[in-house]
This record gives C-alpha cells, structure tokens and sequence, in this order.
C-alpha cells in the first residue's frame, strides 16, 4: 500500500515538475505586433551635386510607431551616384539618379542630378529694396547689403572666385556707384566723383580684372561708356552711350561693345578694342544697339537690335561689323545675350512682346525666345510671361536664366537646363530676378 502511494506520489510530483518546465515554453509564442511603414520620406529631398560631393540623406518613416525600421538604399545608376548603407551619396559623374530608400512594407524616393558648378546673378527684393544676390546650384550664396542693381553684361567665375557686375545706391537712391562683388565682397569701382555709373560686364584674363559700364556726369544729359582696368578708368567715347558688355580674346584683346548716339540723334554699335573704336557694325537704319559680345579666334560677334530704314525692327548679329544673321522681325524683339561654340555655332536668347488681345493694345506679354544659327528654338516653358537673359553652353548643355511673372507684380527668378527649370527663392523676400549665369566645373 505505501510503495503503490509513493509511486502515485511521485507521479504526480513529477507531473508537476514536467508542467512547471512547460509552462514558460507555452507562454514564450512570439507576440509581438508588428507595423508596417506607410510612407518613406527622404530629407533633403531633390538635390543637385558637383561630382566628388558627399551628402548624408536621411529618412523619416511613418507612422512613427512603425516597427518596420531596417532601412535598405539603392541608386539607379551607380555611374552617376552611389549610395552606402548608411545613406551617404556620393556624386560620381554628370546625370541624374532616383536614390530610394526602402523597408519591408514601404518606399520612398529622390532625384539627383549631378551637375557642374551653375552660377546665376540677379536680384532679390524684400523690405530693404532690391539688392543684387548671387546663387549656387539653386541656393542663396550671397546676397548684397546695398540695394542696387546686377548688370546685364556678363559675370565670370575663375579659380572658384565668382566676379559680378553692378551699381550701388546711395541713402537716396538717386546716386549709383559701379561695382564689383568678388566672392560677395562689394568693391566701388570710381569713375568722377559725384557722378552715378553702372558697370555692366566683367572679364578677367591672369591678374587683370575689366569692367564695361557708363557714368552719368551732372552737367551732361548723357552717359559716357568706360572701361575700367583694375579700377583705372578709360573714356571709350566723347559721345553719350553705353559700353554694355566686354570679352578677351585668347590673344589677350580686350572688346567692348555697347552703343553711342552721333550728332544726329543716331544709335550706333560700336566694337572697342583694347580701349580704341575698332569698327561700328553695319546698319541701314537710324539705330543701332549692341548688348552682348563673344570672341571666337580672331572673330568678334555681337548681338544687338536694329530698326531698319523702313521702319522694321530685328534682333541681329553682326560678325566682324557685318549684318550676319537676323533673327526676328517685328512686336519689339530683344536679343540679350550669345555663346559661341568652337564649332562657330552661334546660341541667343532674348524676349519678344506679344497683344494677346487685339482689342486692347495695352496689354503685352513678353515671351522667351531662343536662338541656333539664327533659326528660333521652341523653348519649353514659354507658357508664362517671362524673358530670358543669359545663356551658357557646357558639355554640349544649353543653360540659359530669365525670370517670369507670378501676380500681383511679382516676380520669380530661375535658370533652366534644357526643358528643365529651376526657381530660384526663399520666403526671406517677396520677389527675385535673375540676370547671369556661369557654368564651371
């Protein structure tokens, strides 16, 4: 009787040993919920690289109770950019990729082009008045302290050194002094004092910097061109005008070109060399203006407006003083700048004013035109009122910078890559335009 007692007990302990073990196996099923990720967000987003740059993206998952948080990230094109595990890009060559971040449940997405270095000059308006402004691939570089003006010539970029054209105004604003921003820093260019100027375009050729612009003498109802060297001024004419734009050649010539009114009330396009009247481009009519010039060899090209004897006006370019291409007729054309290629292919850009409505010949639109050996180019965002200004060529790229209208007299700054554009502003002012652009790598 005891021994069968003693193995029914020992039965039943042992039971009770075998469920104690079991019972945190039994409680040990895996529970945890799990959340799938709704939305991948990259920060900063769509972005534009030089090749050689690195930049951390990051992401946010959402919602931020997700549990679904490893984190892989592919690059379409590992030529153009890659992108480490971490989420580090790394810029490899001109292109654009789709960098895209993905968990198991979600994905997201951004585009990156990489580009070479673009500069775009132009202004910015705010509380404080315009002021001239310098961006980098789409963001604020600089913007000036002095309210003032970019000139419409040319600026240039060398050894990473950027160089832009323009006045500044007085506490008045109804004096102006020509000057030059290197890197931002504003340097006043002197022609006469008490006398307002402009500087316009600059080229820079070894330690020598050139300004074209004009100065406005009191006692004269005109302005004079000038070219200053370093800050030396020279007086390109006795007669009232404009030195608009200034190019050296690879000989080390410098030419300037602008305009200048004869004694008969005339407008004409003169080409200065090295500071002296080497020839005025040819013109039927009465006037003659030149706005932007391009060296090619021993060639010189300049891109201006006309009226014809019989009244017609034309956006041209002369080559060498001759009439050489005319490239549109008729509702006040304007041509504002030109590239020439190596190949001796000739790139410009400038605005026509268009009357949508016949019925009232108050209101125009401007519309942006562009230029290939003289025959007009469609361009792709033309469904605006805009212009464009400037225009650049890099690896067989046409960049070109303008500004349209937004409402209310508004405007809006951009530059653009082929069909492509690119707005450039900031809730810090109200309204901005863009004058130049520099392409470099």
């Amino acid at each position: 009787m005891n021994r069968t007692m003693n193995r029914i007990m020992n039965r039943m302990i042992s039971a009770m040993l075998v469920s104690l073990f079991l019972l945190p196996l039994a409680c040990s099923d895996d529970t945890t919920v799990i959340v799938p990720a709704v939305s991948v967000t990259i920060s900063p987003g769509d972005l534009i690289l030089t090749p050689g740059e690195e930049l951390p993206l990051s992401v946010t998952l959402s919602p931020a109770s997700t549990t679904d948080r490893q984190v892989d990230w592919q690059s379409s094109n590992n030529a153009v950019a890659t992108v480490d595990p971490n989420g580090v890009v790394h810029a490899v060559a001109y292109g654009e990729v789709v960098i895209t971040a993905g968990t198991q449940y979600s994905s997201g997405s951004c585009r990156i082009e990489v580009a070479p270095n673009i500069y775009v000059a132009g202004r910015i308006a705010g509380r404080n008045g315009e002021t001239p402004a310098l961006w980098h691939n789409g963001h604020l570089l600089w913007k000036a302290e002095k309210a003032g003006l970019i000139g419409s010539g040319g600026m240039t970029v060398v050894n990473g050194n950027t160089y832009v054209p323009a006045d500044a105004y007085d506490a008045s604003l109804r004096r102006s002094t020509a000057c030059l921003y290197v890197n931002g820093e504003y340097r006043p260019l002197v022609s006469r004092p008490g006398a307002s100027s402009s500087a316009m375009g600059v080229a820079v050729r070894g330690d020598d910097i050139y300004v074209a612009g004009y100065c406005n003498f009191d006692e004269a109802p005109y302005s004079l061109p000038i070219v200053w060297k370093n800050g030396d001024v020279t007086y390109l004419t006795s007669l009232g005008g404009y030195a608009n734009d200034i190019a050296v050649s690879d000989a080390g010539d410098v030419y300037v070109t602008g305009y200048y009114f004869t004694e008969t009330g005339d407008a004409r396009t003169p080409v200065w060399k090295n500071g002296e009247e080497l020839f005025v481009c040819a013109c039927d009519g009465s006037y003659a203006f030149g706005f932007a010039i391009a060296c090619l060899g021993n060639d010189v090209y300049v891109a201006g407006n006309i009226t014809d004897a019989d009244g017609s006006q034309w956006a041209v370019v002369w080559k060498n003083g001759e009439l050489y291409q005319r490239l549109h007729s008729g509702n006040s054309p304007f041509v504002s700048d030109l590239r020439v290629t190596p190949e001796g292919n000739i790139y410009a850009v400038g605005t026509q004013k268009v009357y949508p409505n016949p019925d009232n010949p108050f209101l125009s639109l401007q519309l942006p035109l562009l230029w290939v050996n003289g025959t007009e180019q469609t361009v792709g965002f033309s469904d605006r009122n805009n212009d464009l200004t400037s225009i650049f060529l890099f690896e067989d790229r046409v960049y070109t910078a303008g500004t349209y209208a937004l409402f209310d007299g508004l405007n809006q700054g951009f530059y653009s890559v082929g069909d492509r554009r690119v707005d450039l502003g900031s809730d810090e002012w109200t309204t901005s335009a863009a004058t130049l652009i520099y392409v470099t790598e």
